[in-house]
């Protein structure tokens, strides 16, 4: 999943966080500590619904998981390559970019759709509105 976040110590006022879900039902929890022990890093929570989840919210360990699971994925593959993409792109893209880091807010926005994200609040269109009306980025 990719989400655009606010992030006010950032120059632009925003952010993009790269992460990892995996689901399961309750009685399978220990499937899921097995995966996090194995990566080591992450965590398992309790949804409260009888699922449990792993989620691994650094943007390099998804990157660099993604990066070693991609040769074995089929109907996520081409999510994954667009994660890595960004993954890899926004450690170089600096608060003084603002039109690559839209061209990244784009690709998160693909990302975020390819999965069909319900909870998704902000998009590259507000990023792109809020640079333009901030004086950051013209048309």
């Amino acid at each position: 999943m990719a989400q655009i976040i606010p992030r006010r110590e950032n120059v632009l006022g925003y952010g993009i966080r790269i992460s990892l879900s995996i689901t399961q039902k309750g009685r399978r929890r220990e499937s899921l500590e097995t995966a996090l022990q194995t990566i080591g890093v992450g965590n398992v929570r309790d949804r409260g619904d009888g699922i449990s989840v792993y989620e691994l919210r650094d943007m390099q360990a998804v990157r660099v998981l993604l990066t070693q699971l991609e040769p074995f994925l089929q109907n996520k593959k081409d999510q994954a390559r667009l994660a890595i993409g960004i993954a890899q792109a926004y450690p170089f893209v600096s608060n003084q970019q603002p039109e690559q880091f839209l061209a990244l807010c784009e690709k998160a926005d693909k990302l975020t759709h390819s999965n069909d994200s319900r909870n998704r609040v902000h998009t590259s269109k507000e990023v792109r509105e809020q640079f333009i009306k901030r004086g950051i980025f013209q048309e």
